[in-house]
């Protein structure tokens, strides 16, 4: 391997602040990468789904009537609490508070009236698919006026503003649990510099694309995955009804069902058996898998790969934190990249241990440390920084270091 000052495309780099990596996580003691939730991201749009409806004479009734039931339990509740999904709820407490939404919901039909029939009509005759702003514009005709209002100044009531929440919680029954962690393609921007390695004060790692593959998943999750993030101007659409939202078999059937049992023919999973449960489950984890993997154009210059892979129902969010990493093998860490602002005692602590890390057990490659340096162009390269080390050389691991 001989140097190289510029990206390079064998390369892959993720951006870490010195305490991420050498403090209370230990990230390169233990050679791993953390598996963020997408709602832990700095992008507010990595939890959303950009849901479409295509309905029909069975489905759009349904549908209504689930949202009036999650309207009146979210009552109860203060939250937006879908039907079918909260399983995890005691179920007496469960059992009383569906069994009163169900009793607010008859009330809301009959007070609609005559808006009830309108917006049936409305959702009946459209041959286009209803995106997720009009139907919240929709549902908000069946909104009792004391959960419509959204004026801030006026109303705090948690579900103010209730139908959009609804929309975008339905969304998400489409998507599936993903851990991930964020590398890039250019180290160059120094843009990503300021905000993923704390100001310049932090670090880059540099990795071998194709060592990075296949990694032992953690416990109870699919494989790890590694992949490109494509940019467009907006999110892929994903047709709710026929993608199968995550919910009990019971509500899915109320759901997609007429009152007789019957499915909709825009259903294509009813009646429900393992087979078509394992196609309802590969569909929800093609579509949220494209959906993790598309970012808006403003995104792009970040060149983002992501490191990921999916969770079991529930499982990221309750899991013990061993269970939000990777480990990766020591060969596939080709170099660290330090910062204009990275303060030399970090890049002594960093140098040890690598260097222990060689020490007990030597890995036959190079391995380069370097210094971002800022060009007149603004853009970053990197230059050796001495000691020149490789893995070939003998070393003798530093006393003074900190190695836990």
């Amino acid at each position: 391997m001989s140097f190289r000052a510029i990206p390079h495309e064998d390369e892959i780099y993720r951006f870490r602040s010195v305490d991420a990596l050498i403090g209370d996580h230990k990230e390169l003691y233990r050679q791993t990468c953390y598996l963020a939730r997408p709602d832990q991201l700095n992008d507010a749009a990595e939890d959303t789904v950009n849901v479409v409806w295509q309905g029909d004479a069975i489905l759009w009734p349904n549908l209504v009537s689930y949202y009036w039931r999650s309207l009146a339990a979210s009552k109860y509740t203060g939250y937006v609490f879908l039907p079918g999904y909260h399983w995890l709820l005691q179920e007496s407490l469960l059992d009383r508070l569906l069994e009163s939404a169900e009793t607010d919901a008859s009330s809301f039909r009959e007070a609609c009236g005559a808006q009830y029939n309108q917006v049936l009509d409305d959702l009946n005759q459209r041959e286009q698919a209803v995106s997720g702003f009009e139907l919240q514009t929709l549902l908000s005709k069946l909104t009792p006026p004391a959960l419509r209002r959204t004026d801030p100044l006026l109303e705090t009531n948690p579900l103010r503003d209730f139908p959009r929440k609804f929309v975008q919680a339905m969304g998400k029954l489409l998507l599936s649990e993903w851990g991930l962690a964020c590398f890039t393609k250019d180290f160059e921007n120094p843009y990503l510099w300021s905000a993923y390695a704390d100001q310049h004060r932090g670090v880059c790692l540099v990795f071998d694309r194709k060592a990075l593959q296949g990694l032992e998943p953690p416990e109870q999750t699919a494989e790890v995955e590694l992949d490109e993030v494509r940019y467009e101007m907006t999110k892929p659409e994903i047709e709710f009804f026929t993608n199968v939202p995550m919910l009990t078999g019971l509500e899915y059937e109320r759901l997609f069902s007429d009152e007789n049992g019957v499915p909709s023919p825009l259903c294509p999973f009813l009646p429900m058996n393992d087979d078509r449960r394992q196609q309802a489950w590969l569909r929800r984890r093609e579509s949220s898998r494209e959906n993790l993997l598309t970012k808006h154009l403003p995104w792009q210059a970040e060149q983002e790969v992501r490191m990921f892979c999916r969770f079991d129902l529930g499982g990221i969010m309750s899991a013990e934190p061993s269970r939000h990493t990777v480990q990766y093998p020591l060969r596939a860490l080709k170099g660290i990249i330090f910062g204009e602002r990275t303060e030399d005692e970090a890049k002594q602590d960093i140098l040890e241990v690598i260097l222990a890390k060689h020490y007990v057990s030597p890995v036959q490659n190079e391995f380069w440390f370097s210094q971002a340096e800022m060009q007149p162009d603004g853009s970053i390269h990197r230059r050796p920084y001495g000691p020149y080390v490789t893995w070939q050389h003998k070393f003798t691991y530093p006393k003074k270091g900190r190695w836990p």
